[in-house]
């Protein structure tokens, strides 16, 4: 090979090989770039599913625990209600109990007053009964004592003499 001076077509083919790798190199640092950016891409996009992800499931969990607060609600307002249900009731009942016992001794103070009134209607009976027995008692000694005084003077008229030895000899 002959020395000598480089030509500027030299100087261009020295250049051309460079400038590929210039080329080559941008490509590459291009490729790279682009990767990375990709890269950058996916993970940003992988990181707003997770977190899309992570608002769903949170959302899923706020809505279950509401759904269950709800239920609990509903459930504490029906044993709330069935409570005062029952209450209600075993009011209804004492008070029908207590009217029931009322009655039933308004009964037996009206039966007992009945009965007092009766008892005091028969002695009443039994008193007017009993005077009157004896006022027939009376009116009948009564009666055989005038006979016997009549008696007496009829005797004392037909055969003279005392009227109560006479009558005393007559009973005898």
């Amino acid at each position: 090979m002959s020395l000598r001076k480089a030509t500027s077509s030299d100087k261009r083919a020295e250049l051309h090989p460079r400038e590929e790798e210039n080329q080559r190199e941008e490509e590459n640092q291009r490729e790279e770039e682009n990767q990375r950016e990709e890269e950058n891409q996916r993970e940003e996009e992988n990181q707003r599913e997770e977190e899309n992800q992570r608002e769903e499931e949170n959302q899923r969990e706020e809505e279950n625990q509401r759904e269950e607060e709800n239920q609990r609600e509903e459930e504490n307002q029906r044993e709330e209600e069935n409570q005062r249900e029952e209450e209600n009731q075993r009011e209804e009942e004492n008070q029908k109990e207590e009217e029931n016992q009322r009655k039933e001794e308004n009964q037996r103070e009206e039966e007992n007053q009945r009965e007092e009134e009766n008892q005091r209607e028969e002695e009443n009976q039994r008193e007017e009964e009993n005077q009157r027995e004896e006022e027939n008692q009376r009116e009948e000694e009564n009666q055989r004592e005038e006979e016997n005084q009549r008696k007496e003077v009829l005797i004392v008229c037909v055969f003279g003499g005392e009227p109560n030895i006479l009558s005393e000899n007559l009973k005898n």
